[in-house]
């Protein structure tokens, strides 16, 4: 897990923020922000899934 984590960071100090953002209003630098976080997540974070249990 750690391992993951850091290649989240990774991802994300990996960006050169000040060439995306510069010359955009705010509502486009979110969507950049957003795109990138959620590339990130979806690349590295694993989906959880809570099992079914037989008992319920």
């Amino acid at each position: 897990m750690q391992k993951q984590i850091w290649k989240v960071k990774k991802v994300f100090t990996d960006i050169e923020w000040r060439n995306i953002m510069n010359g955009r209003t705010i509502q486009g630098k979110y969507k950049i922000f957003l795109q990138k976080h959620n590339e990130g997540v979806k690349k590295y974070v694993p989906i959880y899934r809570v099992k079914k249990s037989i008992h319920a």
